[in-house]
């Protein structure tokens, strides 16, 4: 990356200063993080050449191990600086699977203003032509040379005089720089025989939820952790994964009613344990410890705290020992998206209130399942919802200032009540209380892309993904986004990032579903019959069938659509699927009718999955029909 410090690059609206460090647009300072900035400088020095993924990580951290995945974030936060998630520009292209390649036009400048001449490219490196700056007048040289050599002496006068300036003061040690992001990885137990993963999992989620209440700290969620779960995990490697500062690494023991627990927090940088807790001859019990160890890690962190912050760290959702328990192992199966796992959840949650009655997490639980059976079609929205509410008002009732309270009772107020003023009252108060709350944050982001408030949307999704920066819904709700945005070369992009980040079966079927629905408002129909064939192969939904049925039908294949759509009717006779997925297949027929009389059988059964008919491109030619905007205006959506 060696280059002359005093060149300067132009692309768009954009002038890169290198030996400023400096990013302008349009003559006004676009700030960048250092290793942002240092891939932007690599990318343009290096403009119209393909560079590989390993050359980059080699150049930009030559002297650590750095996952794939981490230039795949910089190069994603690098597009957002640059504009191109507004549809601004395509500055950088993605070569699947290999690299980069920075495809502006770039002007090379000398920073007293002169233009430097045309250039000979070796690969597409920019290369100035040496003989143009032979020529240059011998008395512009001398003076650079004269200036050049009084700077270096001023600059040494001035090393000089503050070196013996500090050797005649008393020598303080620098404080350690502020850590601002860090993960609370699962404990591990002390004795592997009989592990219990929900504990030690749910320990780890009860200090991420004392600490999320810092408003200076960014906390990766539960979920971001759950995988690092191995007995022989490197604690600092995954620190490295999460793109955090610290990593909190604990150990946990059980003898008799005491538990033996201990913890340390580590630099992510260099391995440092920055700070080591043991709490064994006091903690009678779980809550004990924890309330031991968030205290110390947050007066680590944050040594001030509001009086908000610090109500919020002596919290106890429950002191009843054994309702806690049913309710980490509640909280497990809640996150293995099953509908088995689903009935289990309810099943501990149920099992924790009845010792606990006022256990307000468990509640909220309680309403998270009961949504999640309604938005899954397992469980047809007017029989969960109600259920779902009536949990989300316990909740409430028992804990006023819990941020999960909230966050259930807007989608609640949202999926059930169609009240949308009431569903954004409760995500902004659930984002108030607990910033940190990818979750809510995420689906706030879907709740204002339905409202057709994109650029809201945007904005919260990519707060979310800063979060989170490796969470696979998130990025599928910024995919989400940007195909209601009809950015549809956009979207494709963030597909590709996210295959890139999330090559699993799970990342490849959000990935093939994504781009099927893309695909077929980009009239590749063919292509998207592709992609659901292949998200199929992973889940056999009736969503992704609805969706495979309206691709046959775009493409004219329509006794392949007909097939499915006999599937779905069974489905719905069995109360096993939404109404919703059929009418999309007579949108793709040119059924108006049909597809109408069943998208109202999805109205009255208050499917979620009317809530995106305002800005969804598959019912764009059905808007004008007076039934359709009936629907709408009953919806809460009649604005759109």
């Amino acid at each position: 990356m060696s280059q002359s410090a005093n060149h300067l690059y132009e692309f768009g609206p954009f002038r890169l200063n290198p030996a400023e460090r400096l990013l302008l647009r349009d003559g006004e300072p676009a700030p960048l993080p250092p290793k942002v900035f240092e891939i932007l400088l690599l990318l343009v020095r290096s403009h119209g050449r393909l560079l590989k993924k390993g050359e980059m990580i080699a150049a930009i951290w030559p002297d650590a191990y750095v996952e794939e995945g981490n230039l795949t974030h910089y190069i994603s936060d690098l597009r957002k600086a640059l504009g191109e998630s507004r549809g601004d520009h395509s500055y950088i292209e993605t070569v699947p699977r290999i690299g980069y390649r920075f495809v502006a036009e770039v002007r090379e400048w000398h920073d007293k203003g002169d233009r430097l001449p045309e250039v000979e490219k070796e690969g597409s490196v920019v290369q100035a032509d040496t003989g143009a700056r032979e020529n240059q007048p011998a008395r512009r040289q001398l003076a650079s040379r004269l200036i050049l050599a009084a700077g270096v002496i001023l600059s040494a006068l001035a090393v000089t005089q503050w070196y013996f300036g500090r050797a005649s003061q008393p020598r303080q040690a620098q404080p350690a720089p502020a850590v601002k992001s860090i993960a609370v990885l699962p404990f591990k137990p002390l004795v592997v025989e009989g592990r219990d993963e929900s504990f030690e999992m749910g320990m780890a989620d009860s200090l991420i939820m004392k600490l999320s209440g810092i408003r200076e700290l960014i906390v990766r969620p539960a979920r971001a952790v759950r995988k690092y779960t191995a007995l022989d995990q490197d604690a600092v490697a995954a620190g490295r994964e999460l793109m955090v500062e610290a990593v909190l690494d604990g150990s946990v023991q059980w003898s008799g009613e005491r538990v033996r627990v201990t913890v340390r927090l580590l630099s992510v940088s260099n391995g440092a344990t920055l700070w080591t807790y043991q709490c064994d001859e006091y903690c009678t019990n779980v809550f004990v410890a924890q309330d031991a160890i968030s205290e110390k890690v947050a007066k680590a962190l944050a040594p001030v705290l509001s009086s908000e912050e610090r109500r919020q760290l002596a919290k106890r959702p429950t002191i009843n020992n054994e309702a806690y328990h049913f309710y980490l192992k509640g909280n497990h199966h809640l996150y293995l998206y099953t509908q088995a796992d689903r009935e289990k959840a309810l099943s501990y949650f149920q099992q924790a209130i009845t010792l606990d009655p006022n256990y307000a997490l468990a509640h909220a639980g309680i309403a998270k399942v009961y949504a999640d059976m309604s938005g899954g079609d397992y469980l047809r929205p007017v029989e969960a919802m109600p259920k779902a509410k009536q949990a989300a008002e316990r909740a409430l009732a028992a804990d006023e200032t819990l941020a999960e309270a909230h966050y259930a009772m807007a989608m609640v107020k949202w999926w059930g009540d169609w009240d949308w003023p009431g569903a954004e009252r409760e995500f902004r108060r659930a984002l108030a209380l607990n910033h940190n709350f990818v979750t809510a944050s995420s689906y706030y982001s879907r709740f204002l892309s339905r409202a057709g408030r994109f650029a809201e949307a945007l904005r919260e999704a990519e707060r979310a993904e800063q979060l989170d920066p490796l969470s696979l819904p998130v990025s599928s709700e910024i995919i989400s986004v940007l195909y209601l945005m009809r950015q549809y070369d956009l979207a494709i992009e963030k597909c590709r990032n996210t295959l890139e980040l999330h090559p699993s079966d799970v990342g490849r079927r959000v990935v093939h579903q994504s781009l099927g629905d893309i695909f077929i408002q980009k009239q590749m129909y063919q292509e998207a019959i592709a992609e659901w064939r292949q998200a199929i192969a992973f889940d056999r939904s009736n969503r992704n069938l609805g969706r495979l049925g309206y691709a046959y039908a775009k493409a004219g294949q329509k006794a392949e659509a007909q097939q499915i759509l006999q599937e779905l009717e069974d489905q719905v006779t069995r109360r096993r699927a939404s109404a919703v997925h059929i009418a999309r297949i007579y949108v793709g027929l040119g059924n108006k009718d049909r597809a109408l009389d069943w998208l109202r059988k999805g109205y009255d059964e208050r499917s979620d999955h009317v809530l995106s008919l305002g800005v969804d491109p598959v019912y764009d030619g059905l808007r004008t029909d007076p039934r359709f905007v009936e629907m709408l205006r009953g919806i809460g959506l009649a604005s759109l």
